[in-house]
């Protein structure tokens, strides 16, 4: 799995895109563009053109594909979270910890204030990562 990981292509999906991709897949069905406005989670809405225009610039990057519905378009994402996750945590890891990816883990364990549940999950998951 690890050697899975580090051949995973590079995926550059900046912080708008990303939020856009969230929509979709939250959603999980074609929206419109202002469907994508409504479903926004921000507290800021953004401009019906400012989503066009990055969706656009999306379909460029294979991020988002659209489906024609009279005179306009509905998108749907063409990546899946999994493979975004799996490349933002690869530059984070090699950006901010060098590739040290146990400084990394104990960042996340020091940083995010796991209650005693999801602990223990997270240990059950190492251990059976572990005993692959």
């Amino acid at each position: 799995m690890v050697k899975d990981f580090i051949k995973m292509k590079k995926i550059n999906v900046p912080e708008l895109e990303l939020k856009i991709l969230n929509v979709l897949w939250r959603k999980n069905e074609p929206l419109k563009v202002q469907g994508i406005i409504d479903n926004w989670l921000d507290d800021k809405e953004p401009g019906y053109t400012t989503i066009l225009k990055k969706l656009q610039i999306m379909e460029e990057k294979n991020l988002v594909n659209h489906h024609k519905n009279g005179r306009s378009y509905s998108y749907f994402p063409t990546i899946n979270k999994d493979e975004v996750s799996h490349s933002k945590f690869k530059k984070l890891l090699g950006d901010l910890f060098s590739g040290n990816k146990l400084e990394m883990a104990a960042a996340f364990v020091k940083d995010t204030d796991l209650t005693k549940d999801e602990l223990s999950t997270l240990i059950e998951m190492l251990q059976k990562e572990k005993d692959k």
